[in-house]
């Protein structure tokens, strides 16, 4: 899983996309470990840019679920500054209007 999510983020930072405002998909933000905050959503055409502050660490790995709890994708990102972007390539089929999704992270 640890490789997955280490090449969804090599496949992604190689992709240049310029982050848009959400595309009408409707948000649960939710973190259930209570370490940190996911603070901004922001969705362009190949997924979602999660930015979360974490309590501690150095690294964050954050998780994206169906509203059935499935879940779907993963990303991985650095701490700098107290805050990390973490980049999700989420499948087609959840980039559409009207999926409810819900993020993990920790």
């Amino acid at each position: 899983m640890k490789t997955l999510i280490v090449l969804s983020i090599l496949v992604v930072s190689l992709v240049i996309a310029k982050p848009s405002e959400a595309i009408g998909v409707e948000d649960v933000l939710k973190n259930s470990r209570g370490q940190g905050d996911i603070v901004d959503i922001e969705y362009d055409s190949y997924g979602v840019h999660l930015t979360y502050s974490p309590a501690t660490g150095f690294s964050v790995e954050c998780t994206a679920y169906t509203s059935k709890g499935v879940a779907i994708a993963g990303g991985l990102g650095m701490v700098v500054g107290k805050v990390a972007r973490v980049p999700i390539m989420l499948p087609r089929k959840y980039r559409t209007s009207g999926t409810r999704l819900r993020f993990k992270c920790e």
